[in-house]
Order: C-alpha cells, then sequence, then structure tokens
C-alpha cells in the first residue's frame, strides 16, 4: 500500500519527465532531423551559459504566465472546467502573442508567427499541467529543459535556423501533449 501512495504522490514528477523526455525527442527531430545529443557539449561556456539563461527564462515566463496570469484569469473566470478552459486559452494565447516579438530579433515574420503558434501550443498543455499539479514547478522545468537542450544542441549545428517548417513540424509533434493535458 505504501508503494501506490508514493507512486500517487509522485505522478506530477512522473509525468514531467515522461513530457520532458517526449518533447525532448519532438524537438530534436523537429528542428535537428535526428535523435542524437553530444553530452560533451554541456562542458562548453557556451552551453553553461544556455543553460543559466534559460533557467531564468523558464522561471520568469513561467512565473508570469502559468503562476499569475492563468491563476488570476482562473479567479476571475471560476475553477469549474469551463472557468478553467478559458484561463488555459486565453493565458496560452498571450503566451504566444509575446514571442512574436521574435519578429523583432530579426527572424521572418512568418518564422515568427509560427514559432508564436508554437508557443501557444506549448503553453496550452503547459497551463493545464499547472492546473492538475497546482504547481508551476513542472511547466519551469520543461520550459527551462526543453529550450536549454534545443540550444544546445544546436552549438554542434553551426549557421542552423530555426525555419518556419521546424516550428510547423514542432507544432504538430506537440499536439498529443494537448491533447493529454486537456484530457
Amino acid at each position: 500500500m505504501t508503494k501506490l501512495k508514493t507512486l500517487a504522490t509522485n505522478r506530477p514528477v512522473l509525468f514531467t519527465l515522461l513530457a520532458l523526455i517526449y518533447l525532448l525527442l519532438a524537438f530534436s527531430i523537429a528542428f535537428f532531423g535526428d535523435l542524437s545529443f553530444d553530452i560533451s557539449l554541456f562542458s562548453s561556456a557556451e552551453a553553461q551559459s544556455i543553460l543559466g539563461r534559460q533557467i531564468i527564462v523558464g522561471l520568469v515566463e513561467e512565473i508570469l504566465f502559468r503562476g499569475l496570469i492563468l491563476y488570476a484569469l482562473v479567479r476571475v473566470w471560476g475553477a469549474t472546467r469551463r472557468g478553467q478552459m478559458a484561463s488555459i486559452f486565453l493565458s496560452a494565447f498571450l503566451f504566444g502573442i509575446i514571442h512574436l516579438l521574435q519578429g523583432a530579433a530579426g527572424r521572418s515574420f512568418d518564422t515568427a508567427l509560427v514559432a508564436s503558434i508554437e508557443a501557444l501550443i506549448s503553453g496550452i498543455w503547459w497551463a493545464a499541467i499547472v492546473l492538475l499539479w497546482t504547481s508551476v514547478w513542472p511547466t519551469i522545468l520543461l520550459h527551462a529543459a526543453s529550450n536549454a537542450l534545443v540550444l544546445i544542441k544546436a552549438i554542434s549545428y553551426p549557421g542552423i535556423l530555426f525555419s518556419t517548417s521546424d516550428y510547423a513540424l514542432a507544432v504538430l509533434l506537440q499536439l498529443p501533449l494537448v491533447v493529454i493535458g486537456l484530457w
């Protein structure tokens, strides 16, 4: 009985780890076309810098969009299924909109738009996780780790451009996570 109780209390951790593994595989396929990863990349100063920045990005964006905005919307619209769904979609929409700023960073409008849609899709299932587990920590881990590992892997692909089609494939590969999250 104690083992079942322990497993039940560790469900958020297990789900987060499984989602992270799936997400890393999906992003590796979408952005690089392969599943390889050179662990030695982590020893470079560039990789350590990327990791540090992405931990900050994960913390800030998740606390803002899933910690503050999502919970404020749920408080306003209620913790009913309808109120939660509306809160999930609006917070994800706002998360996607802010990623349009990638266009200001030199990306083409169509790539920035599809990257924004990818962020919206991530925002939907991450918001569902936050509401399900009543904690923002799993999404901080997912956000920081997925961003960091993609950017660290990109070190070994000099000159790689994350294209519109790369982001479109990332959107498609995340749809099962959206369905699971909303279910």
